[in-house]
């Protein structure tokens, strides 16, 4: 068992059979310890496994949900990176059922479960690909597209209830789906296209 940090709503991570993460925040009580990994993988595009994610969650910290934060994710795996045109239909349900259905169902559960008038949190994550257009990722940025309009719908319908939905587009992270598959020739390319 892990000690919480001194936080007014510690987090529980939880992993799905994507081996990306989603927290879920669900208690105020100091004294409890996190367990190391006290649920299941779980596939986020199922809404039966994501309910049981909150069902878990809910009963080992003996609380309501606060916070979701789901960063559920995956790319097509194919390299070279399919144009629109070469992407199976398999890929494209495989890469939306993940991202779009997996973050819809998960701000369902959410937006149905997250304590009214508490400060809930909903935050989602997309990608910069979505601004960049980049050729060959076609599928993965409409995935992400879909999000960044889902959370603005989200929030408008959740307002007046104290719970907030926002959506973060980060950069290149360095996961294991961002290294597979790449040449170290390409991955030297997209730390150097980087700001920071």
């Amino acid at each position: 068992m892990l000690p919480i940090p001194p936080r007014s709503s510690p987090s529980l991570t939880l992993l799905n059979r994507f081996f990306t993460h989603m927290f879920i925040s669900c208690s105020t009580q100091p004294e409890l310890r996190i367990p190391r990994n006290p649920n299941p993988p779980a596939d986020v595009a199922d809404p039966t496994q994501v309910k049981s994610l909150f069902d878990t969650a809910e009963q080992v910290f003996h609380s309501d949900a606060h916070i979701l934060v789901n960063s559920a994710g995956v790319a097509n795996p194919k390299k070279p990176k399919p144009t629109i045109a070469n992407t199976s239909v398999e890929d494209f349900d495989r890469i939306f059922g993940v991202n779009t259905r997996g973050a819809f169902l998960c701000c369902r559960e959410a937006a149905n479960r997250l304590k009214r008038g508490g400060g809930g949190r909903i935050i989602l994550l997309s990608s910069s690909i979505v601004g960049e257009l980049r050729p060959c990722t076609g599928a993965y940025a409409a995935s992400k597209a879909a999000i960044e309009t889902m959370t603005k719908i989200l929030a408008k319908e959740l307002k007046g209830s104290s719970i907030t939905v926002n959506c973060v587009a980060p950069g290149a992270t360095v996961t294991d789906m961002f290294f597979t598959g790449r040449s170290e020739k390409e991955i030297k390319r997209v730390i150097e296209e980087c700001s920071f």
